[in-house]
């Protein structure tokens, strides 16, 4: 009798760890799915934001309306993006990319104030992952790309020595 109660003990265990096994396993892949979904949607966005930005046939001919609007939907989809990452390493280097790209994208549309704010915490974000992960990482590479908009964008806004702080903190990385 004990021993009848022990073995489907041990089969109900069994079934019950192979159940949490494969529930854990789905959530994995579910996580997955969404973080390469995730980074896919960043990179066509990406790819529209530069159109967008680099195309010159749209800052002529009367499209300069269309391309703020356009861009104005980008910024809001990158904002959308940003509310729904959490902290890992990866998603935060993500989350940095898309604080930049928003910067871009605010600077495109003039607020240039707004930009210095959004590149400043990109910065912050690589500045931690750059002093996480030092060997060979491309968070130091992305701190310098950060630091050179924030260069640029301090010079179009007459911040002198910020931009020169900027640049020089741009090249010790370079």
């Amino acid at each position: 009798m004990v021993r009848t109660m022990l073995v489907t003990l041990l089969l109900a265990l069994a079934v019950g760890g192979a159940a949490v096994w494969q529930q854990r396993s789905e959530a994995v892949r579910q996580r997955d799915l969404a973080t390469a979904n995730y980074r896919r949607t960043r990179e066509l966005l990406d790819t529209f934001v530069n159109n967008l930005s680099t195309e010159p046939r749209l800052r002529a001919h009367g499209l300069e309306s269309l391309r703020q609007d356009l861009l104005l939907r980008a910024k809001a989809v990158y904002e959308e993006l940003l509310e729904e990452r959490g902290d890992d390493p990866d998603v935060r280097a993500e989350h940095a990319k898309t604080l930049a790209r928003l910067g871009l994208i605010t600077a495109e549309l003039g607020d240039a104030t707004t930009a210095i704010n959004l590149y400043r915490q990109a910065q912050v974000i690589y500045q931690q992952m750059a002093r996480a992960y030092p060997d060979g990482s491309e968070y130091e590479l992305d701190l310098a790309r950060t630091q050179q908009d924030l260069g640029t964008l301090y010079l179009t806004t007459r911040q002198y020595g910020a931009a020169e702080t900027a640049y020089r903190e741009a090249l010790v990385i370079f």
